[in-house]
């Protein structure tokens, strides 16, 4: 219920209107367990994607360019706009660390 209070933010933002690629729900879940559990690495071999690790042990490179509405992206599936801005929050913290 606090997640759905907390997305309402994205009503005020017209940048988080409109979107590239199709909401999964599996993706958001592994996405938001890496921010938990730390394991969005931060690095990858390209400066467009980064790097996290799937509750499963697999590695993703996730589509980091064109934010926000085509960023958090994985095989033409993306995460929810309160997921995304988390990731972008926990990648900040770990560059500027």
């Amino acid at each position: 219920m606090l997640r759905w209070f907390r997305s309402l933010q994205f009503i005020f933002k017209p940048k988080y209107w409109w979107r590239m690629h199709e909401y999964s729900e599996h993706l958001d879940r592994s996405i938001r367990w890496a921010i938990k559990n730390n394991y969005v690495l931060g690095d990858s071999y390209s400066p467009y994607t980064v790097d996290v690790r799937l509750p499963s042990g697999r590695i993703i490179s996730l589509w980091i360019e064109n934010y926000p509405y085509g960023s958090c992206s994985y095989e033409g599936y993306g995460t929810s706009r309160l997921t995304q801005q988390e990731f972008f929050d926990k990648l900040s913290s770990i560059r500027h660390a």
